[in-house]
């Protein structure tokens, strides 16, 4: 059996998107599924384009909130406080 991709690009949604968060009719719901969908798109390309996170160990540190100590791992955080 064969099958069809019809999945949107993302330019097709944001056309969409954008359409459908100008229009004054439109239901609240469709519009916060909207904004839902852009902040996706817009957190997935800024991963993308965000510089890869090595502690000086070579620990990935990709994983970390944006906290005073998101440049070191587990292990040369407890090495630095303890």
């Amino acid at each position: 059996m064969n099958t069809i991709d019809v999945t949107w690009t993302w330019q097709s949604a944001v056309n969409l998107y954008v359409a459908l968060l100008m229009d004054p009719g439109c239901d609240h719901e469709v519009k916060m599924q909207c904004k839902q969908d852009l902040l996706r798109l817009a957190k997935a390309v800024d991963a993308e384009q965000q510089p890869e996170q090595v502690c000086d160990c070579g620990a990935d540190l990709s994983e970390y909130s944006d906290t005073a100590y998101d440049h070191l791992c587990i292990d040369c955080a407890e090495a630095v406080t303890s």
